[in-house]
């Protein structure tokens, strides 16, 4: 029983009336006052609060899309498969497989992945976008990260906006590491002005361009990011010419006559930020000022429209009730055909009120029964709908599990305990050449070489099947029609469409890979020209033969004035010879000696077991033979020759430094007898030679010093791409008492081990420095020139004070001097050298490293040493157009080089098809003959596209 009490419709009227009238004078006042005094500075605290509450949002969507983002990249396929090889390249390319993606389309500017101890594995983020302080805190925040294995995230604001995500993650392998991904928030003001219909504008303190209409001179700001910035950017322009330091709060006038109110917002959710960043909130309130305007008019005329609406409510009582029965009364037979939209928008809402009617009890009724009704019909075709949408998805999946499998790069199949194959991806098809028809299923296990498989194989895919072991992994060689397929199968136990177990076996292909570390491991241990075994290789065997304690003879062969045949007759004869050398070694040695290639024209022999006698037999052997010639493309005659020193063990050395330096001299001493000749290390008879060699280029360097009778020479640089010449390097020549140029190999040696290496090195900047002057208006900033600085010099205390009082005595630019180091020089404070190096780098000056490759602190370089230039000793280039395994070397120097940021210059280049071949392996540079010989004087055409192809046409 309904217990409301009920009231007619007449004494409603007459209630309702006299209420009118005696509020409607309190009311006119009320609504007078409060709308003017207190409205507007209520609804402007409204919107700062809703604002800030919008902005915060915003930014928690944006860094909870970007954390799902950061768990999300390392699970990738190609990145997790990558991340276990632990090859920094492969990590690389797979990351570069969706960087265009998330960059395009997430506007992602950075991202890195880094190791569990802190350090950078590898990444990409845009440059422009990126600064060095961002960098910093990165770092910081990458190793909070680390301690805390907590996720971090914070804001940098400095030339733009980014916010962080740092995220640690875990591989199912064990793989650990942290990523960081940074996304520019330029975007968040179009979200807010969808969000909350007003405009938003993200202001940086300072100005990367003062003439760019988007700074504010009064204010020192620059616009970084504004929701439509046409219309928006001269109301803050109009702003600033007219407000104070602070806009918060102020209202601006546009041309079209609309009035905006600039609300200035605080971020509250992100505690960690960095930089400095002013968000203005522009809201139009032209509507708000108009209602303001008709408030006080409302309080005007309300008492007048109070009388008049006290007469109208009567007779709308008694016209109301009848016009509601009439809406029921057409409203309630359309339930029958589920018009329930109509019927509802027939019936009036009831509204709550004090003492309700008869209608509103009908009203009520009526409004829940044509809810009840459409719910269920709702619910009937939802529920048939999910049906129909159930079975599709099922399709789809199966056509996408079919898709997936066919593109896998693997071999995916299933088989039963005998081995019979029941399905087979597109890639194992192709390798196997089944065609997938069940009549001749193949047989798993007849796919391979038997003995590549392990013995208990069958009973291994037995455990599986029985569950009594979770899978399997095993290695075998995959028969194809014209290869071995070296591969790596993982079997687990699924169940088949018609219930049965049967076992997946994901197999994946390692062949390239494999054949790849054999190439690889086989250059790391030889010679590419002359396939000897190498220096570090040698030394090695010498140290092992040594510690033995037996007997035995060390040879040091040199080919004599080789430079003269290089230069002559060109490298590519050079090459020959050298060929020639190793070749007639080989043949005239025991299959237990070790013949190696130490560099350049030098070659070592060690003769394990040899006494005195054996050696000098050897020695007179090898050097008649090696006195001998080669018959050129023209039919003359190369004729060479080679030196030969020679040292026991254990009599004159107890290690490989001492036996390799003494057979070093007694080759030199054999040199001093004339070409071809061969000399038995002497204790008492080198030291004494080695005085007097020191002695007499001490007299010759000094007085070279005195004279000023050292010379520069300039050899061109070619940038590759553009045929254009990049820089000169600085080539040092000495012109003797007789008159005869001495080249550097013969003299600095001398002047490193009496301490005049560092008064050459000085003269050698200074004279650079002068030329650099002297030529400034001829040339201007286009003129770099790079110097070779010894390792003493450079580690020397005051020598950055050197280079920078020479650069303010000439007026020259840090940015036109390269400055070359040697991998090969003895630098025995790499800590002091890298300050040093870092410390010119900071002032513009660039840093090469020459003679790459042919050392032990290649990589130990490369990550520690803040190069530019990378230059690829001659060694690996003179051989490229004939040896695969060459280029082959060379193309992964050059993606290691590119790897780490840095350029790669390619030496003794002398022929377009191999300048052709460093431009298909990535190499940037190019140095020698080719480009141009050294020379006294400069050239002032910097193009070499011409003369490339002079030479290109004529060969």
């Amino acid at each position: 029983m309904n217990l409301i009490p009920k009231m007619s419709i007449k004494w409603k009227a007459v209630i309702f009336l006299s209420a009118v009238l005696i509020s409607i004078s309190g009311l006119m006042v009320g609504l007078y006052t409060w709308s003017i005094e207190n409205l507007e500075q209520r609804q402007q605290e409204v919107f700062r609060d809703s604002a800030i509450t919008a902005l915060d949002g915003l930014l928690s969507d944006w860094r909870n899309e970007q954390t799902q983002l950061a768990v999300l990249i390392p699970g990738l396929s190609n990145v997790d498969s990558a991340l276990r090889t632990e090859q920094r390249d492969e990590i690389k390319r797979a990351l570069e497989t969706h960087w265009q993606r998330l960059s395009l389309y997430i506007d992602v500017n950075y991202l890195h992945l880094f190791s569990e101890d802190g350090h950078s594995i590898t990444g990409i983020h845009r440059n422009y976008d990126t600064t060095a302080l961002q960098l910093e805190i990165i770092r910081k925040n990458v190793q909070e990260v680390l301690d805390t294995e907590e996720p971090g995230n914070f804001l940098i604001c400095d030339s733009q906006c980014s916010l962080y995500v740092v995220e640690p993650f875990i591989l199912d392998n064990g793989v650990r590491g942290v990523i960081a991904i940074g996304r520019n928030i330029a975007d968040i003001a179009s979200r807010y002005f969808r969000q909350t219909g007003a405009d938003l504008a993200l202001i940086l303190p300072g100005a990367r361009n003062r003439n760019d209409e988007r700074y504010l001179e009064q204010w020192n700001q620059e616009v970084w990011a504004l929701s439509h910035v046409n219309r928006r950017l001269p109301l803050l322009r109009q702003l600033q010419a007219s407000s104070g330091p602070s806009p918060d709060g102020a209202e601006v006038t546009a041309a079209s006559g609309r009035t905006y109110r600039i609300t200035e917002l605080a971020l509250q959710s992100h505690q960690n930020f960095q930089g400095e960043l002013t968000l203005l909130s522009i809201a139009d309130v032209t509507e708000v000022k108009a209602a303001q305007a008709t408030t006080i008019r409302a309080g005007v005329v309300t008492g007048l429209i109070g009388l008049l609406l006290s007469e109208l409510l009567l007779v709308w009582l008694i016209w109301r009730p009848t016009e509601r029965l009439r809406s029921l009364a057409a409203a309630l037979p359309l339930l029958a055909d589920n018009r329930f939209r109509d019927a509802q928008s027939r019936i009036e809402t009831p509204r709550s009120r004090l003492l309700p009617d008869e209608f509103d009890v009908l009203e009520n009724s009526a409004l829940n029964l044509c809810s009840q009704l459409e719910q269920l019909n709702i619910q009937v075709e939802e529920r048939t709908g999910s049906l129909k949408s159930n079975m599709e998805e099922q399709k789809r999946a199966r056509e996408f599990m079919h898709r997936v499998l066919d593109t896998a790069p693997m071999v995916i199949l299933t088989q039963d305990l005998h081995g019979t194959i029941y399905m087979m991806n597109r890639i194992g098809r192709t390798l196997t050449g089944w065609d997938g028809e069940n009549d001749h299923n193949p047989d798993f296990y007849s796919l391979h070489l038997t003995e590549s498989l392990p013995t208990d194989v069958q009973s291994r895919m037995m455990s599986i099947i029985d569950q009594t072991a979770m899978g399997f992994q095993h290695e075998g060689h995959l028969r194809d029609a014209g290869r071995l397929h070296y591969m790596t199968w993982f079997h687990s136990t699924v169940t088949g469409e018609a219930g049965q177990s049967l076992i997946l076996s994901v197999g994946v292909d390692l062949t390239e890979r494999i054949e790849a570390e054999q190439k690889l491991s086989w250059l790391a241990s030889h010679d590419p020209l002359t396939s000897l075994v190498n220096r570090h290789s040698f030394q090695e065997r010498l140290r092992q033969a040594v510690a033995e304690g037996r007997r035995g003879a060390l040879l040091f062969i040199d080919a004599d004035h080789f430079k003269y045949i290089n230069d002559t007759a060109g490298h590519a004869v050079g090459d020959r010879v050298l060929k020639t050398i190793s070749t007639t070694l080989l043949e005239n040695t025991r299959d237990t000696d070790v013949v190696s290639r130490l560099g350049g024209d030098e070659f070592i022999i060690l003769l394990p077991r040899a006494n005195y006698i054996d050696a000098r037999k050897v020695m007179a052997k090898l050097s008649r033979l090696l006195n001998g010639s080669i018959t050129l493309s023209d039919g003359s005659l190369q004729h060479f020759s080679c030196s030969i020193g020679g040292a026991l063990y254990p009599d004159h050395g107890h290690t490989d430094e001492e036996l390799l330096a003494h057979a070093d001299m007694a080759m030199y001493q054999a040199k001093q007898r004339g070409q071809g000749q061969w000399h038995l290390f002497d204790e008492t008879e080198s030291i004494l030679q080695r005085i007097q060699t020191d002695v007499h280029w001490q007299d010759q360097i000094r007085r070279a010093l005195e004279q000023n009778r050292f010379q520069l020479h300039f050899q061109p640089i070619m940038q590759i791409d553009r045929c254009e010449v990049s820089h000169h390097e600085v080539l040092l020549r000495m012109v003797m008492d007789n008159g005869d140029i001495a080249m550097p190999g013969q003299f600095i040696e001398v002047a490193e081990r009496t301490g005049l290496i560092g008064q050459i090195d000085q003269w050698v900047l200074a004279a650079t420095m002068r030329y650099l002057a002297e030529y400034q208006e001829t040339f201007g900033d286009r003129l770099k020139l790079a110097v070779n600085v010894s390792a003493p010099t450079l580690q020397a205390p005051g020598f950055t004070k050197i280079f920078f009082r020479l650069c303010h005595r000439y007026q020259i630019k840090p940015s036109q001097i390269i400055i070359e180091i040697t991998e090969t020089a003895f630098l025995d404070d790499l800590n002091t050298a890298k300050q040093t190096l870092q410390m010119l780098v900071d002032q513009g000056c660039q840093i090469a490293l020459d003679d790459f490759g042919v050392g032990y602190s290649s990589f130990n370089y490369l990550k520690k040493m803040p190069l530019t230039y990378v230059k690829l000793d001659g060694s690996y280039i003179k051989g490229l157009a004939e040896s695969d395994e060459e280029q082959l070397f060379v193309r992964c120097l050059s993606e290691m080089v590119r790897g780490f940021g840095m350029i790669t210059v390619a030496e003794f280049v002398e022929t377009p098809e191999v300048l052709n071949i460093l431009r298909r392996l990535g190499v940037n540079y190019a140095q020698g003959y080719l480009i141009g010989k050294p020379s006294p004087e400069l050239s002032d055409n910097f193009s070499m596209e011409e003369e490339i192809q002079i030479v290109s046409d004529e060969i």
